[in-house]
């Protein structure tokens, strides 16, 4: 709830590539697609929003500002996965919610709070041996950005060092 309302206080920032997004979306593909931003992913979501009338500037925005609160809460889950110790947890996605780029890009309509979130909940699957989700999130994060694609080859040895054969693995 903190972290919602500190970011929400920079709402009104808005980056020039946000805003070319919501105007191809909005304007019905009549622009160009904005350099920096080959997301079918958050093209999709921001299109979803124009089917129900809404404003893609404003949907963009709330977007954004949901799933960086998400990363937040993934973050908490990540840590307590890994370090076991809830205090710790809470003090590691605390320390990420502090973060000024977050705070920055939470309300500004980027797609990197879906990416983060996405990325971070893949890893969460990972730590317990879900090797039918975390491909499919990695997957989903790459339709955000591509250089998600870089994630695949941690998957790969995880499921190659903790596979009960390694011809298994190896399929």
């Amino acid at each position: 709830g903190i972290f919602y309302f500190t970011a929400s206080l920079g709402f009104e920032f808005t980056d020039a590539s946000t805003m070319h997004m919501a105007s191809f979306v909005k304007f019905s593909f009549a622009s160009s697609i904005p350099d920096g931003y080959p997301s079918p992913l958050w093209q999709f979501l921001l299109m979803m929003g124009e089917w129900f009338h809404l404003d893609p500037l404003l949907s963009s925005k709330v977007l954004s500002l949901v799933f960086s609160c998400l990363v937040g809460f993934v973050s908490y889950l990540v840590a307590n996965e890994i370090l076991r110790d809830r205090l710790i947890a809470l003090c590691v996605s605390l320390l990420l919610a502090m973060q000024g780029w977050l705070l920055q890009i939470a309300p500004s309509g980027s797609a990197l709070g879906l990416a983060i979130a996405l990325a971070l909940t893949a890893l969460f699957f990972m730590l317990r041996n879900e090797y039918v989700v975390a491909p499919f999130l990695l997957g989903l994060c790459t339709l955000v950005f591509w250089q998600a694609v870089f994630l695949l080859v941690p998957l790969c040895v995880d499921v190659w060092l903790n596979s009960v054969s390694k011809r298994r693995a190896s399929k």
